[in-house]
């Protein structure tokens, strides 16, 4: 205790510096900063990239994002950083666990939406073993004008507007009608394309 009661001694001849971590060899500058983002760019998965340069709104690509790493706040992973007790039944059937995999893509309610959305855009699918290969093949697809732009929100839309079903059911008790969100599915898309083209 006496030894780290004791004064610590300064050196006045040192000069202190601030040093930018990625490059201590030199001072901070926009431009170092840009040239690390640009490198960061190329690590970052090909679905991700495609999604931020999309007509949807930032937050919903922010949720995107979150959906790509399974961080959104199902009730699995508020159950694994002990934040809730146990994992919940899924919102829409109430079966199995909820999961971000369940809720957005297996479970039979989403499935149902996503198949709806699917034979809209005139295809036919297999559901994804995960969300990552659902986006890795969604935005693997090649469209070009006006069907990029609105391809490449579809998933966005689709996500979110689950998710927040979810949301109405978990904390409002509001029943989600599949075919309510299927149609605020293409309001959304057609919204999102439109004001991104002014």
């Amino acid at each position: 205790i006496s030894r780290l009661a004791q004064p610590l001694s300064v050196n006045n001849n040192c000069v202190e510096h601030l040093l930018w971590a990625p490059i201590p060899s030199s001072s901070f500058t926009i431009k170092s900063l840009y040239e690390i983002f640009e490198n960061s760019l190329h690590l970052t998965p090909f679905p991700i990239m495609k999604m931020w340069k999309s007509a949807a709104p930032p937050k919903i690509k922010a949720f995107g994002w979150l959906v790509w790493w399974n961080r959104i706040a199902s009730s699995d992973l508020l159950a694994r950083r002990l934040i809730i007790p146990t994992i919940n039944h899924c919102a829409f059937c109430g079966m199995d666990n909820e999961s971000a995999l369940h809720l957005l893509l297996h479970c039979n309610f989403a499935w149902k939406v996503w198949a709806e959305i699917i034979c809209w855009w005139g295809s036919q699918w297999v559901s994804p073993s995960s969300l990552q290969d659902l986006l890795l093949w969604w935005y693997g697809q090649k469209f070009k004008n006006l069907g990029k732009l609105i391809w490449e929100v579809i998933p966005l839309a689709v996500g979110w507007s689950l998710w927040i079903a979810r949301n109405n059911m978990v904390f409002n008790s509001k029943v989600p009608v599949w075919g309510n969100i299927v149609d605020s599915i293409k309001i959304k898309v057609a919204t999102w394309v439109k004001f991104s083209s002014h």
